[in-house]
């Protein structure tokens, strides 16, 4: 108990402790903004790919049913 003691009242261990406590604290803040970060960027791309098909596939079926492919891709802004 002496040990710690002495180890808490030594201003530079307590300084090298606390840096040690930040320098983790701001890896851990980076790792989970990055994953944060690369779910974002997955859930869009999902949402773009989900457009992408459903105009694809509208203008599949406006093509099918007798509308230029020309006037299609006006319509649906492509």
């Amino acid at each position: 108990m002496a040990l710690l003691t002495s180890l808490s009242a030594d201003t530079e261990t307590r300084r090298l402790a606390f840096a040690r406590e930040r320098a983790l604290f701001n890896e851990a803040t980076a790792i989970n903004a990055a994953i944060a970060k690369g779910e974002l960027e997955g859930m869009l791309e999902g949402k773009l790919e989900g457009k992408l098909e459903g105009l694809q596939d509208a203008l599949a079926k406006m093509i099918a049913g007798g509308i230029s492919e020309d006037q299609a891709r006006s319509i649906l802004g492509m």
